[in-house]
């Protein structure tokens, strides 16, 4: 009879359990909750890693987590609606989406102009999107920190699209619900941009705090 099936056996008499016995039985039960802990952090890691892939932005650029179903572009273009000297780092979009609109993930770099700073930024942005985008409005602006306490800014807003029409297709317009995290990393900003159809927005939650725990973004204390 092996150690552990002796410490387990069923007693004979009717006596109670020595001190001894019962430090044994203890120690095994607390080996058991260690190796189902151990166990289930495991499965956590693995769901972890198959939910989520990371971004290659480039040398000197952080790294950013993005859902892993979803297909990265090849080639990066600058986005309608940015600033003309953006330089478009990744693009991803989901794939099977349930709505016309695509859910996306833009990261783009921008120069850091002088005396410039984030509420600068973030009026520059807006001007520009609200040339570009249809019916653009800004619903929020909340100072964040990113990266372990870098200053930065989270902006929401919202605009209609129509993704159907430069394919010919006759799909209602689209209510996008975007934002906008902005923050400096070195000599240019970084602007990463979610954006989703406004009726999935709660949908694409999970999704949208994979990429901003990747950036280790916290709210700023009042």
């Amino acid at each position: 009879m092996n150690a552990f099936a002796k410490a387990w056996r069923r007693s004979r008499t009717s006596a109670p359990p020595t001190q001894a016995e019962i430090v044994r039985h203890d120690a095994i039960l607390f080996l058991c909750v260690l190796l189902m802990l151990a166990a289930g952090w495991g499965v956590r890691l693995l769901a972890q890693e198959d939910s989520a892939r990371t971004a290659n932005l480039g040398t000197g650029y952080p790294a950013v987590a993005y859902p892993a179903a979803w297909i990265p572009a090849l080639n990066p273009v600058a986005a309608q609606d940015g600033a003309a000297e953006a330089t478009p780092l990744f693009v991803a979009r989901s794939a099977g989406a349930p709505s016309s609109f695509n859910s996306t993930l833009r990261i783009e770099a921008l120069p850091v102009l002088p005396n410039d700073a984030l509420g600068a930024l973030r009026i520059r942005l807006g001007l520009q999107r609200a040339q570009a985008l249809d019916r653009y409005r800004e619903l929020s602006a909340e100072p964040v920190t990113v990266l372990g306490g870098r200053e930065a800014l989270l902006t929401t807003y919202a605009y209609l699209a129509d993704p159907t029409r430069d394919s010919g297709g006759n799909g209602l317009p689209v209510v996008v619900e975007a934002q906008d995290l902005l923050f400096r990393n070195e000599n240019e900003w970084l602007v990463a941009t979610f954006a989703a159809d406004a009726s999935h927005w709660e949908a694409e939650a999970a999704n949208i705090a994979l990429v901003l725990q990747s950036l280790d973004v916290e709210q700023m204390a009042p």
